[in-house]
């Protein structure tokens, strides 16, 4: 029984990323961080005064806008993922296969796992070949008086991924379950905006007037969680948050849980496309 999951797993795995690389699943993963690095490059071409560690900064600025940007990149990534299949009766063609449908389910999310993955490593390419080219346009900006930090870019591109699985989790059974393209979207898009226009009417309303209020805020939304670091850095500069948090692990305990009940759902479900 586990051999013949691990081959179905694996033939579906393959056959999905086959399938992703025609859609813009793929092409997604690339253009997301080329054009967040491509603002702080922007940024440091401008900027008068070059940081003293230039690596380490270019790093942490280009996480934080690619963490800005996150909860967008894997709602749209993951509907262009999935959608393909409500193209041609895709799902009737892929559970018509003799392969069971838990290995369809826990391939493709793997595959879009992947994607995620593969593009935060190539942000390190970006990262490196962009900080090359300011210093090249730019010599007051020595990238050359330090090394790369790969300490740097490891740990907080790591925990990037971290804070992207309860989203991805969450947007696939959103995406499983509801047929359209536009559905998943606007859901994911109103989980998003949901902090950022509460805290908006709380601090409005006077009830929300400390900086760690807000920012608790937006902790708490797994959604807005990815970019609620930026706003921790710049309001306490000095700390040095942990490397895993109690709130990121909440996340991702739910993000389990989701994807368990998700399983269990299109394991029972009718296939309608």
């Amino acid at each position: 029984m586990k051999d013949n999951f691990a081959n179905d797993f694996i033939k579906i795995y393959r056959t999905e990323w086959f399938k992703t690389k025609k859609t813009l699943a793929f092409w997604l993963i690339f253009l997301y961080p080329f054009f967040c690095i491509l603002l702080v490059s922007l940024k440091f071409l401008g900027d008068k005064q070059p940081p003293t560690e230039p690596w380490i900064e270019f790093i942490k600025q280009a996480n934080n806008v690619m963490s800005f940007f996150l909860p967008h990149f894997c709602i749209l990534m993951v509907s262009f993922a999935t959608q393909i299949e409500y193209k041609n009766h895709g799902w009737k063609q892929i559970y018509s296969q003799p392969v069971t449908r838990l290995s369809v389910f826990i391939g493709k999310y793997a595959m879009i796992l992947s994607l995620t993955l593969l593009s935060m490593a190539f942000a390190f390419f970006v990262i490196y070949g962009m900080g090359l080219l300011i210093h090249l346009i730019k010599p007051a900006v020595n990238f050359a008086i330090t090394g790369f930090s790969f300490e740097t870019y490891a740990r907080l591109y790591f925990l990037t991924f971290l804070a992207s699985i309860f989203i991805i989790t969450l947007q696939y059974w959103i995406c499983i379950r509801l047929k359209g393209f536009m559905p998943p979207i606007i859901a994911g898009i109103f989980f998003t905006i949901i902090p950022i226009a509460y805290a908006m009417i709380m601090g409005i309303a006077g009830l929300l007037k400390k900086s760690k209020e807000i920012l608790k805020v937006f902790e708490y939304d797994p959604y807005s969680y990815p970019f609620s670091t930026l706003f921790h850095f710049q309001i306490t500069k000095t700390a040095t948050p942990s490397l895993i948090t109690d709130t990121l692990q909440v996340h991702l305990g739910l993000a389990l849980l989701i994807l368990i009940l998700a399983a269990i759902d299109n394991q029972r479900r009718s296939v309608f496309a």
